[in-house]
């Protein structure tokens, strides 16, 4: 019996020889029997009968007590491990449709409907992230997860394999090519290019049984580097021809990356749904099968969808004529609050504009899947942060986007130039400051200049890539969001500086023609309001170099400081734990290259709708 006994590893079972305990608790039971039966008294004759009842009850519970310690019984379920250790471990990939860091720390759709589940177990998940999606379902057989949750269709080999759950979404497959390729109208007869895919095993195994069927002549390859994002942006830039990806991360990406063209349907709508181990025991598929009936009904699976699907078909390009319509028609009830919190801060109103538009075009209203809301688009968190009661009121939106920049700004190196420091702060308001130390750390490994944006901006969406995020301290990231973020801005406020100027310039004029001299303010713009759009996107002007502008953030800001870092609740990394890289700093070059600029078309600027 002891040899049974050492078995099993749970602490909570009694690791020692019971038999003894058990033939005390029958001695026992014996001897009160032997009490009542051997009394007199006639109200203890008229309950003799209750110590047989008494036995009776007692001696199954005994045995079946004694079963259980000694080994004969049977283990726990899965779902009672589970609820045994309090923890739900769960295999998943990182990406925008399943798990991510957002600024409030974890967020995703599979991350939302794993927690909200474990929750209902009265447990907490655990989320493991495999090296690479081909080893995500081998967890669960392995016994190192108890379910999968990848957010893909899985393949009707794999449903013979595992136990699925319901299907909570359903996804199509399409081949993604860029704009100049043509819809493809029948699959066979496309045999020019290269159709490249991940290692997932359901695309490849898709993919063999269209071309053992003959539907498919087009070669493929396959790669345990790349990710959907990854080979999105590839076919986006032109550098492949075809990729697969999954219809709702096509409609996510598709925001981003807009050379995107969806040029054939490979599949029809297949379901998405969690996978589990095949085996006898069906508590946690039951348990599983028992949540999914309850938020369906009740309306909160389809609260989840919305959340983070209902508004990304609708987005479409925004271009120069949507932002002077925004211009005309939104910016002027929120232009005085931009230009006296500029002021009492001393930033440029315009950059505070252009950080408002990109964030929520101007709408006080704007809420975004991850909970941010308001003007300037503020999380909970960062709201608290610098004191902010309602992120919903404009001017304290505004405001609190006024003393969060100049935060990021503090703890940022001294050794970064004024220029660089705003486009360094702007990606550090989107990604988070963690992610942006995370890139320089990167960009100093491939010795280029850490403090120059350039460079770091070359290097932000290596974030999203398993070889490098695993190697810094904040991980995974959605690096190139906040490229394209500080894009855009720099983008939305050259046209607000070049709006600003012609406007300052038409004041003169009038005034002239009037004959009247004009103000020293207004005269000092005017030569710039005459000046024809820049080609190129130059940074935040600086005084010493164009006195007629102003510059972006003022050199002087100890008379506003932002609140202290101790009263903040910040979920990304807190100031005090980090607020540079750990890195030497990198050697001065003496054969240092010139900044290369990218170039503004004012007629065309096409740029994604962010909301985060």
């Amino acid at each position: 019996m002891r040899k049974k006994l050492r078995q099993f590893d749970n602490p909570k079972w009694l690791q020692t020889d019971v038999r003894p305990h058990f033939i005390k608790a029958l001695k026992l039971v014996h001897t009160l029997v032997n009490i009542l039966f051997k009394a007199d008294k006639p109200t203890i004759r008229q309950i003799r009968l209750a110590p047989l009842f008494l036995l009776a009850a007692l001696f199954p519970a005994l045995l079946l007590a004694w079963l259980h310690w000694s080994g004969f019984a049977q283990p726990l379920s899965t779902l009672g491990e589970i609820k045994e250790r309090g923890k739900l471990v769960v295999a998943t990939r990182y990406g925008p449709t399943t798990y991510f860091n957002g600024p409030d720390g974890p967020a995703g759709f599979e991350y939302d409907l794993i927690s909200d589940f474990a929750e209902s177990l009265g447990v907490e998940a655990e989320f493991v992230i495999p090296e690479n999606l081909e080893n995500t379902l081998t967890l669960v057989n392995k016994e190192e997860a108890d379910l999968v949750a990848t957010g893909i269709p899985y393949s009707p080999d794999d449903a013979n394999k595992y136990n699925l759950g319901p299907g909570y979404l359903e996804v199509s497959r399409l081949i993604v090519s860029f704009e100049k390729k043509k819809k493809i109208k029948e699959l066979n007869k496309i045999t020019k290019g290269v159709l490249n895919v991940t290692s997932d095993t359901s695309h490849e195994a898709h993919l063999d049984q269209l071309k053992k069927s003959g539907e498919l002549k087009l070669p493929w390859k396959t790669s345990d580097e790349l990710d959907s994002e990854r080979l999105l942006y590839l076919v986006n830039e032109e550098v492949i021809d075809y990729t697969i990806v999954d219809s709702n991360e096509y409609a996510y990406f598709k925001r981003y990356f807009q050379n995107l063209k969806k040029v054939y349907e490979l599949s029809k709508p297949q379901p998405i749904a969690w996978a589990m181990k095949k085996s006898r025991d069906q508590s946690l598929l039951k348990a599983v099968d028992k949540y999914f009936n309850r938020i369906k009904k009740n309306g909160q699976l389809e609260m989840l969808v919305q959340r983070y699907y209902q508004h990304i078909d609708k987005l479409k390009k925004l271009d120069t004529d949507t932002f002077w319509k925004r211009v005309e028609t939104r910016l002027p009830e929120f232009d005085k609050m931009f230009k006296d919190t500029a002021e009492e801060y001393e930033l440029d109103w315009r950059l505070l504009a252009a950080v408002g538009y990109q964030e929520s075009h101007w709408n006080p209203k704007a809420v975004s899947p991850t909970g941010v809301k308001g003007l300037m688009m503020l999380t909970n968190a960062t709201a608290k942060q610098v004191k902010i009661r309602d992120r919903t009121n404009p001017a304290q939106s505004i405001t609190g986007a006024a003393r969060y920049i100049l935060w990021l700004m503090e703890q940022l190196p001294e050794s970064l130039n004024e220029e660089d420091k705003v486009w360094f702060t702007l990606a550090a308001y989107n990604v988070g400051l963690g992610h942006l130390l995370d890139a320089r750390v990167l960009t100093q490994r491939d010795k280029a200049n850490p403090d120059r944006w350039l460079d770091v901006r070359e290097r932000l969406p290596l974030l999203g890539r398993a070889k490098w995020y695993k190697t810094v301290k904040y991980g995974y990231a959605r690096g190139r969001e906040p490229v394209t973020y500080v894009d855009n801005i720099r983008n939305f406020y050259d046209l607000l500086v070049w709006k600003s100027n012609s406007t300052a310039g038409e004041e003169v004029e009038a005034q002239e023609q009037k004959g009247e001299a004009p103000a020293e303010a207004v005269a000092e713009e005017k030569p710039a309001a005459k000046a024809k759009p820049k080609a190129q996107e130059k940074p935040v002007p600086k005084t010493k170099d164009k006195p007629k502008e102003k510059p972006a953030v003022k050199a002087k800001t100890e008379e506003k400081p932002a609140p202290k870092a101790e009263t903040q609740e910040k979920t990304e990394p807190k100031a005090e734990e980090k607020t540079e890289p750990e890195v030497e700093k990198p050697e001065e070059k003496t054969d240092k290259k010139p900044e290369q600029v990218s170039k503004i078309q004012l007629p065309a600027i096409l740029v994604p709708e962010l909301q985060f």
